[in-house]
């Protein structure tokens, strides 16, 4: 395989697999709720990383709540990673990724 072969190779895969979370969520986890065309894609694509947006949001919202009641910080680090986990979970599972009819 020649210079310009290889690098047409690495181009195509990058074009192909331009998110690797949202490749690894999709394809493995959410396999059969992937969207067919182009621009569903790309829906389910924006509408994945606002998800992971929002779950930060609800991380650092559920950190400071569990530390201003007095939880002791590695405490509210675990809690506010495990209700995240939970809530972007949910979100990409019924209103992302929800199985087709």
């Amino acid at each position: 395989m020649g210079r310009r072969s290889a690098r047409h190779l690495r181009r195509s895969r990058l074009h192909h697999r331009p998110w690797p979370a949202l490749d690894l969520s999709s394809r493995f986890v959410f396999a059969d709720s992937l969207a067919a065309s182009r621009t569903a894609r790309a829906r389910q694509a924006a509408l994945f990383f606002a998800s992971g947006f929002g779950g930060l949001a609800v991380t650092v919202a559920t950190f400071t709540t569990a530390v201003t009641l007095g939880a002791p910080a590695i405490i509210a680090k675990a809690l506010s990673v495990g209700v995240s986990f939970c809530i972007v979970y949910l979100i990409r599972r019924h209103l992302i990724f929800a199985p087709r009819p």
